[in-house]
């Protein structure tokens, strides 16, 4: 018999009947999280010392012994902290079956996963006073108190062995190293992962094999143009071929070579050259992982495709008359789990799978061993973060064997191991010039100098403005001057529902080649397949501009090269790039266009790469992998920080009648004796409503208050109040209107939040 069989015999002895859930036996619980544990070890090709891992699983949940906590499966009583409990067996195990976790941490690391996986990691400076307490004594109070509660239990810690782990914590700060945030982060989310699949009720752990691609039928544009494209894929995929093992790749590719589909084919050649387990897609923005799932769909077919985004789950659980089918389901919907072979995630979802210190936020991180993971547009990772994000991308590629490929236009400053395409790559006509308008430029004035500069009224464009308030006041204005025309608006404060609904439309009339205007914030910046005569780009960091100028002649389509005009938006308090960039970006900026009135698109390598140098010289770089290093591993802040510097504030909109009776049923469940069915149905309620929501910023909600008087209504639904305990707000239909031209609303359907004046219930802007 087997040391884990032998184990799992001996708990079965010790647990008897108590439980973990409702129904379910604590010692099979504990047995079937350990397999589960092992098998996506052994399938991500993650080496982690088998003992504490089989430590791990086999104790992570004993707290639950104690009689609070089964009364509590039974509806009685508030339980208690089973997790902290469990991770003195599980410390006293490891000390008894493998090596000493004095001698070696991985043991202690596993230890502390089991004292977190219900909440989230912790500094190491915290440590001491988790374990320890107040001291030595107190420690030896707590291990008796737990480990009493399975009298039977053999495998006591001795005085020794609490003054080996009491003396560890005093060397730990001159111990440390990044390896210790490995092994802790690893250890808890395969716990978490192993966890939860169990308690949901998945049965085997399987895995579908990707199938081979089919290549898309791609437009056909001028004979030129699709020989360039089909000799370029060729290259790239030649030379991702020659690539022999883990590493950090990049790809730089200029907008309109076919980059997704290139990306997919060199990660499906590595895929099955180094029998890796998944391929995961990250972009920057919802709008191109949903354009961009589909591209993979149509490659690999739906059912090998995952979506993930904090808007993809919503009413997709229960599908399946299987109930381990639906088990997963589940794990997908609740906790944004990768289960599929390919999955098209966001880049914050890949920063919360790095370094989001939450419990159900780390599950994913054991799922980037053993796979490709494509990087898409990655100089939208904050500059201040390149460096750091590189090196542990390194350190990943090192311990699990995964490959990262970085693809874009604009190649960031990040740390790779070599390059898997052709130097100096471009289209091969020039497609868009750069015009630099040298002047700042008034808000109020701007389409009036975009008129006289551009073929307005003749062809299609699109203008980005840095800020919201701002770029409804150019719709405004954009309006005015050509009603023929179609002129549409995107930004932040229009919910996802609806943007996806503008970005349908547009392609609509693209389609149609029919004459049309854009007016949006930075929502269109990378990745949106949209296609102008023209683009105006309010002043930004370089690489956002050339982004922007990719929806210039995307396609190469005219004959003469489309115009991006760049330009320095002011408002009365200053620039619009202001408090939404890092100024020495933009400062930098125009240093390297500062010495033209006008450069082409075979230009661009040169100055970005120049630009690139500069600003990595005058940014202070975030030491993201420095602490790490040092233990400090909850106070990594976000990928994105808010660009408003607000504390913002979550607004439902009511664009739909199903939005209203959901927020109604949310409340109704909080009213409700809590189940696990309930909380199921709760999580999946809120995440669908994410998709008629809105963030902004606390100060404005006052004048929305406000604004509600201004409105009259016989209808008992107020336009404008709170929800969910003040947590958050509704507007209701009653505060909605389809134009600006229908009279006075606090939300437009067709540009979203328009912000109201306190002073007189009006609009400014």
């Amino acid at each position: 018999m087997s040391q884990l069989s032998e184990m799992k015999t001996w708990l079965g002895s010790l647990l008897g009947n108590n439980c973990s859930h409702p129904g379910k036996l604590l010692v099979d619980h504990l047995t079937r999280t350990t397999d589960f544990l092992q098998c996506l070890s052994e399938k991500h090709r993650i080496p982690v010392d088998s003992n504490a891992l089989m430590a791990m699983g086999l104790t992570h949940d004993i707290g639950k012994v104690h009689p609070a906590f089964q009364k509590y499966l039974n509806g009685k009583g508030v339980g208690v902290n089973h997790s902290e409990t469990s991770s003195w067996f599980t410390l006293s195990l490891i000390n008894t079956i493998g090596p000493s976790w004095s001698q070696d941490r991985s043991g202690f690391w596993a230890a502390e996963a089991v004292r977190r996986h219900h909440t989230r990691m912790r500094d190491t400076i915290d440590l001491y006073s988790n374990w320890m307490g107040e001291g030595f004594k107190d420690a030896v109070d707590k291990v008796n108190k737990a480990l009493s509660l399975v009298p039977e239990w053999e495998r006591n810690m001795s005085e020794q062995d609490l003054l080996s782990l009491d003396d560890m914590f005093l060397d730990l700060g001159n111990l440390l190293n990044i390896n210790d945030w490995y092994q802790a982060k690893i250890f808890y989310s395969l716990l978490v992962s192993a966890d939860r699949m169990e308690a949901l009720g998945v049965e085997e752990i399987s895995f579908k094999s990707l199938p081979m691609p089919l290549k898309p039928v791609f437009p056909s544009r001028e004979e030129k143009i699709d020989r360039w494209r089909e000799e370029l894929s060729r290259t790239c995929l030649d030379l991702a071929h020659q690539v022999e093992g883990p590493g950090v790749y990049s790809l730089t590719l200029p907008t309109g070579a076919g980059k997704t589909w290139i990306g997919l084919s060199a990660a499906y050649d590595w895929y099955v050259r180094f029998s890796c387990q998944s391929i995961i897609y990250c972009l920057p923005f919802i709008s191109i992982v949903e354009q961009t799932s589909d591209a993979a769909e149509k490659m690999f077919g739906s059912e090998y495709v995952q979506e993930d985004h904090s808007l993809a789950y919503g009413d997709q659980v229960n599908r399946s008359d299987s109930e381990d089918q639906s088990a997963w389901e589940k794990m997908s919907a609740l906790f944004r789990f990768w289960r599929e072979p390919l999955v098209v995630t966001t880049l914050v979802g890949l920063w919360e799978a790095l370094f989001n210190p939450k419990a159900n936020s780390t599950m994913n991180f054991s799922r980037l061993g053993n796979s490709v993971v494509i990087i898409d547009e990655p100089q939208s990772i904050p500059p201040r973060k390149w460096n750091s994000f590189g090196k542990v991308l390194n350190l990943i590629s090192q311990k699990t064997g995964a490959i990262f490929l970085l693809m874009t236009a604009t190649q960031p400053l990040i740390p790779c191991t070599s390059g898997v395409g052709p130097k100096e790559v471009s289209f091969p006509k020039n497609r868009h010039l750069y015009l630099i308008w040298q002047n700042k430029v008034s808000v109020s004035e701007i389409v009036k100098l975009v008129s006289q500069k551009l073929p307005v009224f003749k062809e299609s464009g699109l203008m980005v403005v840095n800020r919201k308030r701002e770029a409804l006041t150019v719709y405004q204005q954009f309006r005015g001057i050509d009603n023929k025309t179609p002129t549409l608006f995107l930004s932040g404060w229009m919910t996802p529902y609806m943007r996806r609904v503008v970005l349908r439309y547009l392609k609509f009339l693209e389609k149609k080649e029919l004459h049309r205007h854009l007016v949006s914030t930075q929502v269109v910046e990378a990745g949106v397949d949209l296609d102008f005569d023209w683009v105006v780009r309010d002043m930004g960091p370089l690489d956002s501009i050339i982004q922007v100028a990719g929806r210039c002649n995307r396609h190469g389509g005219k004959e003469e090269p489309g115009k991006v005009l760049v330009v320095e938006l002011v408002n009365d308090k200053g620039p619009l790039w202001k408090n939404v960039y890092d100024p020495v970006s933009v400062e930098r900026t125009k240093e390297a266009i500062s010495e033209f009135e006008q450069f082409t698109e075979t230009e661009v390598p040169l100055i970005i790469n120049k630009y690139y140098y500069a600003i990595q010289d005058g940014l202070q770089e975030e030491r993201i992998y420095e602490a790490l290093k040092e233990g400090k591993w909850t106070g990594i802040k976000g990928l994105y920080e808010d660009d408003e510097g607000y504390q913002n504030v979550t607004v439902f909109v009511e664009e739909r009648t199903e939005v209203l009776e959901m927020i109604r049923r949310v409340e109704e469940i909080k009213n409700e004796k809590m189940s696990f069915a309930l909380m199921d149905e709760q999580k999946l309620l809120v995440k669908k409503l994410r998709r008629y929501a809105i963030d902004i910023p606390f100060s404005l909600i006052k004048q929305c208050l406000e604004f509600n008087a201004s409105i009259e209504t016989e209808e008992d639904e107020p336009p404008f109040r709170e929800v969910f305990d003040g947590k958050a707000y509704l507007i209701s239909k009653n505060a909605l209107k389809k134009r600006i031209d229908d009279g006075k609303a606090l939300y437009y359907k067709r540009c979203g939040l328009y912000p109201p004046d306190s002073s007189d219930s009006g609009h400014i802007l």
